[in-house]
């Protein structure tokens, strides 16, 4: 080897002192020997000369023959670089007789056709696969030795393959002959990141202890998997700082990195490339437009897409460029930078920003800069160009709640729409009374304005706040929401969608569904010209609830789980939505009789809904269910426990009519249950029961008609139910009418009239049957059994709707079950020891059905409890095994 000839760039000068390895990219590099040439480029620190060291290693493990050249800045003369060339393969073992010049400076004394031929000749002597290996080729990246390799590559042997590592991708190698024969293999940044396994691996022994996949993915959401700020966390643990601690500290202000990105980037780049980009590092992501705005230069989209092709932390966020953004920590790093330099002050490079945003139709952005740069002015300006409470009621509630922070209160009056937003988050928190004396001052202020569209959004603020305030609805208030509702501009879709959703909500309360549903379609495709999935799911909840008040069962769990899967797919299974569908399909479940699924529902849900806004008919789904399972489980403590929740969530959020509605349905369930009432019982006797409310009126009604039931004052019950159950049948409020119709069945059977009862009942089944609404009878308890068996012996023989008799007796079994287990003792229920007994005399099914007295149905099923306690399969071996234990 001649002097000259610096011996340590022809072989890999990177060895890591703690090498992870990477077979999935030592994978990737083994298709190199399959391809003509290979081209690995990232940004510095990605590893790229880490990377083809290893795969250096394990070719000469595998007897392949490896040429390795490091190339600098000195290498840009072609012939230095083509004798290096030479060298390295000699070095490799292969390219023999090809000889160099004794001095560097003898390469001007002739060109380089005759050292190339020569090296191609002596390559195309070799056998089997060879690779030459060219690293950090940006160092020495000229026209001259790129028109040397690009003659190179095209005219090597197909034996031999070419491995090229550089910051960017060559621009001097000619590579669409390559890419269309499939012959180029390329690996970036994307793929030299280091994934969340990779790095729990490399960080993972230097912290002591297994690194999680939780705090894996942390760092690789902080480092994008930047394998040089992989190595700083590294050595911040092995100096002893705690995992957690670095997760929360490490950032590209840190001085280790800093030093990196000015030695290696940023001070090599021109004077316009750091201007632009310490100007434009406060943004999310870029284009050439915001740019100029911010740093004036009129060349920007160039300079981005030049900043990009140097792999220089400059990433396209589409195909068409339209968009970039900057590497997480190097963002980081430039706005420190940009707050030491003296430049223009970073308040003033927001509020340009929130300028630029707003004026090109970019809301979220223009709020974020708006608020970043602190000008109480413009942000109360832009905001109100969105739209104010508009804005808000698209979902960027948290943004508002920032706002308002900060804006004057004599600046939001200035803006109406913008005060209307502060009286919608009063609305979600609760502060009711606060909300209607703002907007009571606000109208007063601007009562008088022409602006047709803004009156209209005063009328739809008061409906709303009536509507959180669970106020009654009149036909006069839901009138004039449709009156000044129609004038509205046809693309003025969030006002139109706010009053349609609130048209639907008002028509679900008066228990109208096909209003309810009519104007429910015209806001989902209001909702969705905005693109909002948010308010779309509250339409499928407002439909459903209307559904439900018809007893349509299937029909209001269909809409309810639609909502609901929405929720879950668009903002999470925790989300506030996914709450309240959950709540939602809680009370649709116990009315199916599963009371099991209602209660694992309303686990999750309540304790949410009880933190966030919501309106009062979810609050009264929740907790009148949570009361319904606790009655039916016998369970007193847990009937108080709701009772608790329910006056705490009225006052916090004052919500007296709740209050009132959950009074009556407390006395309802406890009486019907016989368990104490949980809740000081109001004056039922001197209650008003003409209130418009019809929720109200009804469990008024049914609430003294229990108690009356449970007094054996069953003439009084049938007085105030005989009314109210006619009302309800006639409106079409299903489900109050089947509800209403079995306390009343029960007061006719008690005061000696069984066929005025038996029809009643008659009636209340065919509404419930094809519905499966079973829930009401078998919580009506023992009381209803005599109807309820008078109507299945008058249907014995007869068998003429056999789904009407199937579910009948379903409805006589589950009572019969759910009474024995409160009554059972020891392993067997008081029912099942009867039976027993009567089996050990030899009675038929039949038989002990008229001694007992039971249905033959309800016989079987005690007999098939009977067997699976006693673990027997026929009737010998119940008695075998009841004598054994003692049971008889």
């Amino acid at each position: 080897m001649t002097d000259w000839v610096v011996r340590s760039k022809l072989a890999p000068s990177v060895r890591l002192r703690h090498p992870v390895p990477r077979p999935r990219l030592l994978a990737r590099l083994s298709e190199a020997l399959d391809a003509r040439v290979a081209v690995v480029h990232a940004p510095a620190g990605y590893g790229k000369s880490s990377l083809l060291a290893q795969w250096h290693d394990r070719l000469r493990a595998q007897a392949v023959p490896v040429a390795w050249l490091s190339l600098d800045e000195h290498d840009t003369d072609p012939f230095q670089f083509l004798n290096y060339l030479i060298e390295a393969c000699k070095s490799a073992g292969f390219a023999a007789g090809v000889d160099l010049v004794n001095s560097p400076h003898g390469f001007s004394a002739s060109g380089p056709a005759a050292a190339s031929s020569a090296l191609l000749t002596a390559l195309g002597r070799s056998e089997g696969p060879h690779a030459i290996v060219i690293d950090d080729y940006h160092r020495a990246e000229c026209p001259e030795v790129g028109a040397l390799l690009d003659y190179l590559q095209q005219a090597l042997p197909p034996n031999l393959h070419l491995v090229i590592s550089a910051r960017q991708f060559p621009r001097s190698l000619s590579v669409a002959d390559l890419r269309a024969h499939d012959e180029l293999l390329e690996l970036d940044q994307s793929d030299l990141r280091f994934d969340p396994e990779e790095i729990a691996a490399f960080v993972g022994q230097a912290a002591g202890e297994a690194v999680s996949a939780e705090a894996a993915g942390a760092l690789y959401e902080r480092t994008e998997g930047w394998p040089i700020a992989l190595q700083a966390v590294r050595r911040w643990l092995e100096e002893g700082v705690p995992l957690a601690q670095t997760l929360e500290q490490f950032s590209g202000r840190t001085s280790d990195l800093v030093d990196y990105f000015v030695e290696q980037v940023f001070d090599g780049l021109s004077g316009a490339d750091q201007t632009l980009l310490l100007s434009t590092s406060i943004l999310e992501r870029v284009n050439g437009d915001v740019a100029t705005a911010l740093c004036g230069s009129n060349d920007c989209w160039r300079q981005l897409e030049h900043l990009e092709q140097r792999d220089l932390f400059v990433h396209s966020l589409d195909r068409e460029r339209a968009w970039y953004r900057y590497h997480r920590l190097f963002s980081e790093f430039l706005q420190e930078r940009l707050r030491r330099s003296g430049g223009p002050p970073v308040s003033e490079l927001h509020a340009r920003a929130a300028r630029w945003f707003q004026s090109h139709g970019h809301s979220t952005e223009a709020v974020q800069h708006a608020l970043a740069c602190g000008d109480a002015q413009l942000l109360a300006e832009v905001l109100e160009a969105l739209g104010g409470w508009h804005y808000a009621l698209l979902g960027h509630v948290g943004a508002f709640e920032r706002a308002l922070a900060v804006i004057p209160r004599e600046a939001l009056e200035r803006h109406p729409r913008l005060a209307l937003a502060e009286i919608y988050l009063d609305v979600r928190l609760g502060e009711h009374a606060q909300a209607r004396r703002k907007l009571d001052r606000l109208s007063g202020l601007h009562g008088a304005t022409k602006d047709s569209g803004l009156a209209a959004e005063f009328h739809i603020m008061d409906c709303l706040l009536d509507r959180y305030a669970g106020r009654e609805v009149t036909e006069s208030q839901l009138a004039e929401l449709e009156r000044l509702t129609d004038p509205l501009p046809v693309d003025n879709h969030v006002m139109r969608a706010v009053s349609c959703n609130l048209q639907c909500a008002m028509h679900a309360r008066l228990g109208r569904a096909e209003e309810a549903f009519a104007v429910g379609e015209r806001a989902i495709g209001h909702f969705r010209e905005m693109q909002s999935v948010y308010g779309e799911t509250f339409i499928y909840f407002h439909q459903g609830q209307a559904r439900l008040v018809q007893g349509r069962l299937r029909d209001a769990e269909a809409l309810y789980r639609e909502g609901f899967d929405l929720a879950v797919e668009h903002f999470g299974d925790e989300s506030d939505l996914a709450a309240i569908g959950r709540a939602l399909l809680a009370e649709v479940a116990y009315e199916k009789h599963q009371a099991h699924e209602a209660a694992r529902l309303l686990e999750r849900a309540l304790p949410h809904i009880e933190q966030f806004d919501s309106w009062p008919e979810v609050y009264e789904a929740a907790y009148f269910t949570g009361a319904r399972v606790a009655a039916a489980r016998g369970d007193g403590d847990a009937l108080a426990a709701i009772a608790r929740r329910v006056s705490a969530t009225t006052r916090s959020r004052a919500l007296p009519d709740l209050g009132e509605l959950m009074a009556a349905r407390l006395v309802a369930v406890s009486a019907a249950a016989g368990l104490p009432c949980p809740v000081a019982e109001p004056a039922l006797a001197e209650a008003d029961l003409d209130v418009p409310d019809l929720r109200l009126r009804q469990a008024r009604v049914a609430a003294l008609a229990q108690v009356r039931l449970a007094e054996d004052q069953p003439l009084a019950a049938e007085t105030l139910l005989a009314p109210e159950t006619e009302r309800a049948y006639g409106q079409r409020h299903l489900r109050a009418f089947v509800a209403l119709s079995i306390q009343r069945a029960i007061a006719l059977w008690q005061l000696g009239r069984p066929a005025d009862a038996r029809g009643v009942l008659e009636k209340a089944l065919a509404a419930a049957l094809f519905e499966l609404l079973k829930r009401p009878f078998i919580d009506a308890g023992t009381a209803l059994l005599p109807v309820l068996r008078d109507l299945t012996r008058r249907s014995e023989g007869r068998r003429r709707n056999g789904l009407r008799d199937t579910f009948l007796a379903e409805l006589v079994l589950e009572i019969g079950r759910r009474d024995e287990v409160a009554e059972t003792e020891g392993p067997l229920s008081r029912r099942e020891r009867e039976v027993l007994g009567h089996l050990m005399q030899g009675r038929s099914n039949r038989e002990i059905a008229e001694v007992v007295p039971l249905s033959v149905n309800t016989v079987k099923f005690h007999l098939k409890n009977l067997f699976d306690k006693l673990g027997v399969s026929n009737r010998q071996e119940a008695v075998t095994v009841a004598i054994r234990r003692g049971l008889i």
